[in-house]
């Protein structure tokens, strides 16, 4: 449907340092990063060491969804809360689901735009200066880079690089940077499985923008057996169910579907 839009990103930054921002009350936040966590304990500090340490500097939020967890997350992020000062915690009385504790974290947010963070994957370092540089710059409402896939069953890491022509369909939920005000005029997130796919449809639609890729690693994405999209037969499901609420030729513009779509009915 478009073609990608590369941003030149300057690379003398170092990263990893251990960064504190104390962002409470202040006007015009500029990002938020939403951490949706349901029995995250294990892996939820690497997800939040990784928002902490943002070369961004002041101007953005942690705001985690804790969505009725029955493990120690809560324990596991109350030292965070007294650590960090641009750090929020909302948590559901029971669980909700994921679709829900993302519309409550965008009613919530405060940011002008908004980035999730899977609670067991990490962002780069420079992952909010270099996403949101073009949305600040007015070229776009919607920027995302390539990632690091890392497959701790086999131990494998793999760079997937996401340049050229956009294929929406190889992003992932996390680690793209949207307009806060503009997923709420589209409706924020429906109960699909793919819940991101039928957002970013109808955001970009409403946008009218292209995208801006960033020719970086700026999202670390972790694969193991508990991953919602391990399951085949759900996510099979979850095309289906893309598919009848927007039919195969408009789902083709954004990119390249399964083969068992085919072209005609379900």
């Amino acid at each position: 449907m478009w073609s990608g839009t590369a941003l030149r990103v300057s690379t003398n930054k170092t990263g990893w340092s251990f960064r504190l921002h104390s962002d409470r009350g202040e006007a015009g936040l500029l990002i938020s990063v939403v951490i949706c966590a349901y029995n995250a304990a294990r892996t939820l500090p690497r997800a939040l060491k990784s928002a902490c340490r943002q070369t961004l500097g002041r101007g953005y939020e942690i705001l985690v969804i804790n969505d009725g967890s029955e493990d120690a997350t809560e324990a596991v992020i109350a030292p965070y809360l007294h650590a960090v000062p641009n750090l929020r915690y909302l948590a559901n009385s029971r669980n909700r689901g994921l679709v829900d504790s993302c519309n409550r974290a965008l009613a919530a947010a405060r940011g002008r735009y908004f980035i999730r963070l899977d609670a067991d994957d990490q962002l780069s370092s420079l992952a909010l200066e270099c996403l949101v540089a073009p949305l600040r710059a007015d070229e776009t409402d919607f920027s995302y880079g390539d990632r690091v896939e890392v497959d701790e069953e086999h131990g494998v890491v793999r760079v997937k690089r996401l340049g050229g022509r956009l294929d929406l369909f190889q992003l992932t939920a996390a680690g793209t940077l949207m307009r806060r005000d503009l997923m709420l005029r589209v409706g924020g997130y429906r109960e699909f499985f793919w819940e991101e796919f039928d957002l970013y449809i109808r955001y970009l639609t409403a946008s009218g923008r292209p995208p801006v890729h960033i020719p970086r690693v700026l999202y670390h994405y972790h694969l193991h057996p508990d991953n919602m999209t391990r399951d085949k037969e759900a996510t099979r499901r979850g095309w289906l169910q893309l598919k009848k609420q927007w039919g195969f030729n408009v789902l083709s513009k954004y990119g390249r579907l399964p083969d068992f779509l085919g072209t005609g009915g379900l």
